[in-house]
């Protein structure tokens, strides 16, 4: 520390909010200006000092120390050198006597040396920056490692499309008044036809350059289920929302819409002769384009009104690319080189779905798309193309059918008239027999009888009845036999009838309940469409207003890292300036303490003040032209 001997002029100053801290200080850009300031706080004044003493640190001076209680910075001058003034910060005011007080003191190597720094080139790592230049926002993405969230608020939702609610059927057939077809050469039997449908609104007065129509899922799809000449004949079919052609213009006079197409990429055919479904047709070897989209707003338009432009910049702000169907990419804004999104959509006509999308001048010219920030959507916005398995079951198999019938019918009769007469047998045969035994028996009982004239044949008689009660019983059982057997069997032949009928009638169940024969099972398109998920979104976003307006005080109080190598400027805002180095490359005719000092606070940090209001945050803080240091 300099020692300085206050002789001459002394001024007791008060009123004046800096410290021996060198958190803030009073900014001024010329000594004048200085002087002006601090004279107006001046409470004391002592013309040629009579206290000589050169003690560091301290004055001693004629007022007594409660009238003086209140000073908290001094000046002096020592006309005999020079008519500088040095500056100190009163530290304390200690009695002596009733009429001499000592003041020990600091000295303010900042307010001292203020014109005698001679800066060069230094390291800042942070300070007020220019904000937005023809209210356009100054790229600063350097991290600030501050607190912001990890949720974000959804500022606007733009949906990106070719023509609103209406999406591009790709029909891949074998089949069809195609031309011959061909890619870079590559020759293909598949023709491709594209026939714009319905995805939302109902468009009644669409027209088309060569009469085409719009048409809905289910008449496409019936077209190929129901003309002869198309069966079999569709073997793709994906929908996508945008035709990579970027000479296919779509406008609208009144309530009218109009699609004409490049004639060296598209032209107009009947799918088949005679068919009223009309489509646009690929050319052989079409000169594909980007698609482009441009929004009608600018970049930052949608997102809060923010002072701070840094808020404005990821990851703060920015704007998603998103399907809605888990393919999305983060598109920086400020490094999109135009001032509204234009979206280029790449793409081929073939039987999967592969569509891609750029953002024009992103991370290079604003002319250029730079392909690998692509956006790749591969989801398989596929359409089912079935054969129906029951009517072709049942038509392919219908003789055999009514065979099967007709034989189970056959066979229940055949089988019937055989139990029948099964059962007659036995009856006539239980008869007979019965009758016989009948006719034997009373052949004995007759003989018996005879015998009996002579003295005998008792035992005849008795033996003639046995026998007839015997076949009786006998005949009775014969026939409750084949009555039974003709029971079990007639039931036995209706099972087996109903059996038959019933395995027959279950194939055709089976056939309505198997799922329809799948050339193409198809993707989630059914889904996409209903849910809205079938194109394109730019989705904006921002952090919640809570992180916002804390970030917004921070930013206001001190300004953004910079982190880069230049000669520091210290008016560059109305109210204050902060700034913080890490390099402080300061020379100048002082002190070599003194100046390791003002290097220590410019490390540290500390904010300028440019009027008397130091630490009022709630004032405007708005850009200026720059001065100087």
């Amino acid at each position: 520390m300099a020692i300085f001997q206050p002789e001459g002029r002394i001024e007791l100053i008060s009123d004046v909010d800096i410290d021996l801290s060198y958190t803030h200080q009073y900014y001024f850009e010329n000594v004048t200006a200085q002087n002006n300031f601090f004279a107006s706080k001046v409470t004391h004044t002592l013309e040629n000092g009579t206290y000589q003493r050169k003690n560091l640190g301290t004055i001693q001076i004629g007022y007594q120390a409660d009238t003086i209680a209140n000073v908290k910075y001094l000046r002096w001058q020592n006309p005999q050198y020079s008519n500088k003034w040095y500056y100190a910060f009163v530290l304390g005011i200690d009695y002596v006597n009733p009429g001499v007080s000592n003041i020990r003191y600091e000295l303010d190597v900042y307010q001292t040396f203020l014109f005698n720094m001679e800066w060069k080139q230094s390291f800042i790592e942070r300070e007020h920056t220019t904000r937005f230049i023809n209210n356009k926002p100054v790229i600063n993405t350097i991290p600030e490692n501050l607190e912001y969230g990890s949720e974000y608020d959804t500022s606007y939702i733009e949906k990106i499309t070719q023509l609103e609610d209406v999406a591009w059927a790709i029909l891949g057939c074998t089949k069809g008044s195609s031309p011959s077809y061909s890619i870079k050469g590559l020759a293909t039997n598949i023709g491709y036809y594209i026939v714009p449908v319905y995805t939302g609104k109902t468009y009644n007065d669409v027209n088309f350059k060569g009469d085409v129509s719009i048409s809905s899922f289910k008449d496409i799809l019936n077209a190929f289920r129901t003309n002869s000449s198309l069966v079999n004949s569709l073997v793709s079919c994906i929908i996508i929302p945008f035709l990579p052609f970027n000479n296919l213009s779509i406008t609208k006079d009144g309530s009218t819409w109009t699609i004409n197409y490049p004639a060296y990429t598209l032209n107009i055919a009947n799918i088949v002769a005679g068919t009223s479904l009309r489509a646009f047709c690929l050319a052989n070897n079409p000169n594909y384009q980007i698609f482009e989209y441009i929004s009608n707003f600018t970049k930052y338009s949608k997102f809060p009104n923010y002072e701070e432009s840094k808020l404005y910049m990821y990851p703060y702000s920015f704007m998603e690319l998103t399907t809605l169907r888990g393919d999305s990419t983060i598109i920086k804004l400020e490094y999109v080189n135009n001032d509204a999104i234009t979206i280029g959509v790449l793409g081929t006509i073939n039987f999967i779905n592969k569509m891609g999308y750029i953002v024009k001048g992103y991370l290079g010219n604003a002319s250029d798309y730079q392909r690998e920030y692509i956006l790749i959507d591969n989801s398989n916005d596929n359409v089912p193309i079935v054969d129906d398995y029951t009517a072709s079951y049942i038509q392919s198999n219908s003789n055999s059918i009514a065979v099967a019938q007709s034989n189970a019918r056959l066979l229940q009769q055949t089988s019937t008239d055989n139990l029948q007469r099964t059962y007659s047998t036995a009856m006539e045969n239980a008869y007979n027999t019965g009758i016989m035994g009948a006719i034997q028996g009373a052949g004995q009982i007759g003989a018996g009888l005879l015998n009996m004239l002579s003295g005998g044949g008792g035992g005849q008689v008795v033996s003639g009845f046995t026998d007839i009660i015997t076949n009786e019983i006998a005949y009775e059982n014969a026939k409750r036999t084949a009555e039974t057997n003709k029971l079990n069997s007639l039931n036995s032949v209706k099972t087996d009838f109903a059996t038959s009928i019933a395995n027959i009638m279950a194939k055709k169940r089976d056939a309505e309940q198997i799922p329809a024969t799948a050339r193409s099972l198809g993707g989630s398109y059914l889904f996409n469409n209903m849910y809205d998920c079938n194109t394109l979104y730019c989705i904006y976003k921002t952090i919640k207003s809570e992180y916002a307006d804390k970030l917004t005080s921070y930013f206001k109080q001190y300004g953004y890292k910079v982190n880069k190598l230049e000669v520091p400027a210290f008016h560059t805002r109305t109210s204050w300036n902060y700034i913080k180095m890490t390099e402080p490359n300061v020379y100048g005719d002082i002190p070599m303490d003194d100046l390791m000092k003002i290097r220590d606070i410019f490390m540290k940090g500390i904010t300028l003040w440019h009027g008397d209001y130091i630490g009022d945050y709630s004032r405007t803080n708005n850009e200026v032209i720059y001065y100087g240091k």
